[in-house]
């Protein structure tokens, strides 16, 4: 109906300065709805393959994760810059005037997206997860808005999407950026629950989830939250590190500078944001 196609379109794209520059990016209560209807698609596809959910192996849902967690993951990662836009005068969707943003990590690695996710965890996602483990017939594509979206790692990062998309007027660019977001979300998400899934899942991989336990620095926590943290530094630091420093004991290990090996801050970043989203956000639920 007309009503839904106009309602479709109602999402609220617009600038921002961020130091010198002038950046695309998009309302947090916007994002959270994308969010939503992403983890949803997530979790109805792997049911529907007969996948359970991650955190522990009696348990009938996909996940675990809050859309809050993955809205603080993203504003963690880009603070929700999505794209550079040259020249503001010549107009804010303008693909002749958009600049591709990235960020690069102190050993000069480039990631992309809002989420900057690897190159390395795409091919994952797509390799161990859709193919290996689920055996999707169409792995290397996820349905994004009813059409097959190759997941790949240009197609995260909202410049290429577009550009690849042949977007020209501002509703195309809109569409094309929310299928780029949903895309992002969806890819976030089922690392982090692989994440979980591979290394501390309960009835599966008891003994990894005993020795995560056994950290003082998680008193306090909830089991699913500190599995929720684990995925969280995973995501960040990488798997394997993450992993081995975890059953080395080393977790929490400091270098001779006295900063942490693995990035183990970056959890808790993430999880203070979700927290202020999730109040900012319920608040408004209450009212």
């Amino acid at each position: 109906s007309n009503d839904e196609v106009l309602e479709q379109n109602q999402i609220d794209f617009h600038t921002i300065k961020y130091g010198s520059k002038t950046y695309l990016t998009i309302d947090a209560s916007d994002l959270l709805n994308l969010i939503e209807e992403a983890m949803q698609e997530v979790d109805e596809e792997y049911l529907n393959n007969g996948n359970k959910t991650v955190f522990d192996s009696k348990d009938k849902e996909y996940s675990q994760f809050t859309k809050y967690q993955i809205l603080g993951l993203l504003y963690t990662e880009s603070t929700l810059r999505l794209l550079e836009i040259k020249d503001e005068s010549k107009g804010v969707f303008n693909v002749n005037n958009f600049e591709r943003f990235y960020g690069k990590d102190k050993d000069g690695i480039i990631y992309y997206g809002p989420g900057m996710m690897s190159e390395e965890a795409i091919k994952y996602l797509v390799d161990v997860d859709r193919l290996a483990v689920n055996n999707f017939n169409k792995h290397d594509h996820i349905k994004i808005n009813d059409k097959q979206v190759k997941i790949t790692y240009q197609n995260i990062n909202p410049y290429d999407y577009i550009m690849q998309s042949g977007a020209k007027t501002k509703e195309e660019i809109k569409t094309a950026l929310e299928e780029c977001l949903l895309l992002n979300v969806k890819c976030i998400y089922i690392c982090l629950n692989r994440f979980v899934k591979d290394n501390v899942k309960a009835g599966t991989h008891d003994e990894e989830l005993k020795k995560l336990e056994s950290y003082k620095q998680f008193n306090g926590l909830s089991t699913e939250e500190k599995q929720t943290a684990y995925a969280l530094i995973a995501y960040n630091n990488g798997p394997t590190i993450t992993r081995n420093k975890m059953l080395e004991g080393k977790l929490f290990e400091k270098d001779k500078n006295g900063e942490y090996v693995v990035n183990v801050k970056y959890a808790s970043k993430v999880l203070n944001y979700a927290k202020e989203f999730a109040g900012e956000f319920e608040k408004g639920l209450k009212q």
